[in-house]
């Protein structure tokens, strides 16, 4: 941009000029006093402007102008000192673009890349450069396709690079890969041109020979025509051949009649052929009526076998069902013989606790027999002596009387562990009776589930011996209890003869 300065007197008459774009486009350069000096009536309060406001006005058009537009920079150079037309002094010339920095400028303008096109406008440009390039219908990405049009190209790394959207290059560059493409342009142009020019004068040497062999076909025929007219037999053939007409209508009306009953006959095998079509059609369809039957009766019978076999799943999945039951029965019984077991061995226990206490009371029952008949020889003795022991006697007496208590006790302790005794027979014979109802139960549920089934009667049968071995062993007890209780008796009537031999002494 020129920033040399202009002439005050030069700028503020232009300023004051009657055209107001030429006033107007110096209108910086108005003299303050002459606008002073102007119509006071066309100052309006607040239309004032400052500096400040001027230059940010100023600096906003020159923003947009430059937005709007491609500026283009340049730069004055004076070619001499003497003003003189058509005399450039180069050291002049050369110290100027030193100093000004045009050279600086041009240098790193050629340093950077100031030439740049997006891929997809370089690829629509400079494809036809890249014949290994694919076609279009193919996708490829921008900046791969761009290699590979630079890569055809063979150009130097250093004059180009790839951008993310852009491919960018060195100044001059460009200008040589648009000469390349005209180039390219005008071979493919000139190569068309030569082809089409090909193309029409093959058509028309063609045309021209086709036309040649005509004629002279033509010709050959009109000379062999003139040479058969002056033979003689010709006139012999023009006069034959009305009659030739003749019996060619005959031949062709005779080959017309042929054709006829040919026809006819076809026309008869066809009807014969259509009606055993039409007969094997209707067999077909009747064949079509049948195996459709059988289909249908087929299906019939497969939904009755599919309706069976979902039943047939279904009793399976109930027998699985009922299997598992059972077997939970089988494990419920299981626990029940389990328990029965131990029950049976607590009741052996306590019959074995039974016998014990059997066999401690007849050995009660025979250390007061042995006692009662030394209380017997005692009774005797002192009774020998009854004069001289009396006191000894009634200390016998109530010996004796203490020993019946005793005897009395024991025989009250007898009955009721007696009672004790049949009452836990009569639970034990009802438990068992219980359990062996629920084995009974369990076994009549489960025996057509599984085969172990026969394990648990046998158990069921081994139970009730139990139970009868039981009820042996509680008559045995009975019958024990009821010696005893004739022991006892006999040992009380014994004690009351004592009592009266005493009383008679």
């Amino acid at each position: 941009m020129n920033k040399d300065p202009l002439n005050d007197n030069l700028t503020s008459l232009l300023a004051k000029s009657s055209d107001h774009y030429v006033s107007g486009l110096f209108s910086d350069y108005v003299d303050p006093e002459a606008a002073v000096e102007g119509p006071r009536t066309r100052v309006r309060k607040g239309a004032f402007r400052t500096v400040g406001q001027r230059h940010k006005e100023q600096l906003t058009l020159l923003m947009g102008q430059l937005n709007a537009t491609q500026p283009h920079f340049i730069r004055c150079i004076v070619p001499n000192a003497q003003k003189s037309p058509s005399h450039i002094d180069v050291p002049l010339v050369l110290t100027q673009l030193r100093c000004n920095g045009v050279l600086e400028g041009i240098r790193i303008a050629r340093i950077g890349y100031p030439n740049r096109l997006p891929f997809a406008e370089f690829r629509r440009r400079f494809g036809i450069l890249a014949p290994s390039l694919p076609p279009k219908s193919t996708f490829i990405e921008g900046n791969e396709a761009c290699s590979t049009i630079l890569t055809a190209l063979d150009l130097d790394p250093q004059c180009y690079r790839l951008g993310l959207t852009k491919v960018f290059f060195k100044a001059g560059i460009l200008a040589e890969l648009e000469g390349r493409r005209d180039d390219r342009l005008a071979d493919i142009v000139t190569r068309l041109q030569a082809t089409c020019r090909k193309f029409v004068g093959r058509r028309k040497a063609t045309r021209i020979l086709h036309r040649a062999a005509a004629v002279e076909m033509i010709q050959r025929n009109a000379r062999i025509y003139i040479a058969l007219r002056r033979q003689p037999w010709w006139a012999l053939f023009q006069t034959v051949r009305p009659h030739l007409a003749a019996a060619r209508s005959d031949g062709e009306l005779r080959r017309k009649e042929e054709e006829l009953a040919a026809a006819n006959k076809r026309m008869a095998e066809e009807a014969a052929e259509r009606e055993r079509l039409m007969k094997e059609q209707a067999e077909s369809e009747a064949r079509r009526r049948q195996v459709e039957e059988q289909l249908a009766t087929e299906l019939l019978k497969l939904e009755e076998k599919d309706a069976k076999v979902e039943q047939g799943r279904k009793r399976v999945l109930e027998l699985e069902e009922q299997l598992a039951g059972a077997q939970a029965d089988v494990e419920t019984a299981d626990r029940h013989i389990d328990q029965l077991i131990a029950l049976r061995k607590a009741t052996d226990e306590q019959i074995a606790h039974l016998t014990l206490s059997d066999e401690h009371q007849r050995h009660l029952i025979t250390t007061l027999q042995a006692e009662q008949i030394a209380w017997k020889a005692k009774e005797v003795e002192l009774a020998s002596q009854t004069s001289v022991k009396t006191a000894e006697w009634e200390r016998i007496v109530s010996e004796r009387d203490q020993g019946i208590a005793n005897v009395d006790e024991l025989k009250r302790k007898l009955s009721e562990e007696g009672q004790d005794r049949r009452r836990e027979e009569r639970r034990l014979a009802d438990e068992i009776t219980s359990l062996t109802a629920q084995l009974a139960s369990a076994s009549k549920q489960s025996t057509d589930s599984r085969q172990q089934l026969k394990s648990l009667e046998t158990e069921k049968h081994r139970a009730i011996d139990e139970s009868t071995g039981f009820k042996r062993q509680k008559q045995e007890l009975e019958a024990l209890v009821e010696s005893k209780g004739a022991e006892l008796a006999r040992l009380s009537s014994g004690g009351c003869l004592v009592e009266s031999r005493t009383a008679v002494r």
